[in-house]
């Protein structure tokens, strides 16, 4: 508990102020974060994962675009994720600035000696990578990610996450245990939400 309440206020550091650039307020990029890890470490505990491991990549996985909202703070209207088109955000970002925001969070990662293998997932959470070997975190994550967009949705992802049912295929889950970890994500955001507005 004393784990998720670190990293539940690192999240809340992290996401503390509108991501312009995105155009994303700071509660939906942290309910969104806390989402993410709580799918995460749900997912883990069914398939029999380190949930300690698993919990943190859903709460970072969106720091690469508050990295590069900071460095585009003094850009134009132009470089403004454009919400009228939603396109593609991948491709937006690599357009836009040359870069992904998966990419500047793995290259974070990687120089505070996270795991490679974290690192990776973080790279791959929306499956865009056909070369890279198999990453079943990477899988998770983009699960999560899709689990938390029912609630807590980000622009420009909803293209990225694979449908329900091949996740459940590759990581041998059933219906029943998809519908049961967003009924958890949802109970417990809730709880925590509440909690922290007393």
């Amino acid at each position: 508990e004393v784990f998720k309440l670190v990293g539940m206020a690192a999240a809340s550091d992290l996401f503390s102020s509108r991501n312009n650039t995105y155009r994303i307020d700071s509660s939906t990029l942290w309910e969104n974060a806390l989402s993410c890890g709580l799918a995460m470490e749900s997912i883990a505990q069914k398939i029999g994962r380190d949930e300690q491991e698993y919990y943190p990549l859903g709460l970072l996985r969106s720091m690469g675009k508050t990295v590069i909202d900071i460095c585009a703070q003094k850009e134009s209207e132009s470089c403004r994720y454009p919400i009228a088109t939603r396109p593609p955000l991948l491709q937006w970002e690599q357009d836009s600035f040359g870069i992904t925001n998966p990419a500047v969070a793995g290259f974070l990662l990687s120089t505070w000696n996270f795991s490679p293998e974290t690192v990776s997932a973080i790279q791959s959470q929306y499956g865009t990578n056909p070369s890279s070997p198999k990453n079943e975190a990477a899988i998770v994550l983009n699960l999560a990610g899709s689990l938390a967009e029912l609630g807590r949705p980000l622009h420009g992802e909803s293209n990225y996450w694979i449908s329900f049912e091949e996740h459940s295929e590759e990581l041998g889950l059933t219906a029943e245990d998809i519908e049961d970890t967003l009924d958890s994500v949802r109970t417990r955001l809730e709880a925590i939400l509440t909690s922290v507005e007393d």
